[in-house]
């Protein structure tokens, strides 16, 4: 049972981006559709349309309507969680939870660094397709290390940190 909430954080998104350039491969995807013949080499030119309309649907999917809020979690017996709950439209699940205990680092990192600063194994949640801040909460589970890439305001980063230290000390 959840005794109370430390923190809650839903990002803001922008979504222009990716909003245009889902529209411009729906409509470019379905105009060519229309407008190629069914015959002969027109073939492939429809087969191209086609993945012009998943690509657009797969960013508007992914992009557009989904949405993630990270929270810190106290329970009864006093253990801290990290959860991410994803919004994609009315729906709401928890996709990540993570026990204070097994976090082992925090820091932010910018756009260079992500490719060469993260773990194979890494999980996504930031709201905005290539953010310019993030954190890189990294994380020990069954499987071995593991990393988590979000976007938390300020006062979320420093509960996350506060929490870290009192790890460290009990061991």
């Amino acid at each position: 049972m959840i005794e109370r909430i430390l923190c809650r954080f839903t990002p803001p998104t922008k979504r222009r981006m990716p909003i245009l350039l889902s529209a411009l491969l729906l409509t470019l995807g379905f105009a060519v559709w229309i407008a190629a013949p069914q015959t002969g080499l027109w073939t492939l030119l429809r087969l191209a349309a086609i993945a012009a309309l998943t690509a657009g649907l797969y960013i508007a999917v992914r992009w557009c309507f989904r949405s993630y809020t990270y929270t810190l979690e106290q329970h009864e017996s006093g253990q801290i969680d990290f959860v991410v709950t994803e919004q994609n439209g009315r729906r709401q699940i928890t996709v990540c939870r993570i026990a204070a205990d097994d976090l082992l680092s925090l820091r932010k990192i910018d756009r260079k660094e992500k490719r060469t600063a993260i773990p194979a194994r890494r999980y996504g949640y930031c709201n905005t397709p290539r953010p310019k801040a993030a954190c890189l909460l990294t994380l020990r589970d069954a499987n071995g290390e593991a990393a988590i890439l979000f976007t938390p305001d300020e006062a979320m980063f420093g509960l996350l940190n506060a929490l870290l230290p009192k790890r460290d000390e009990r061991n």
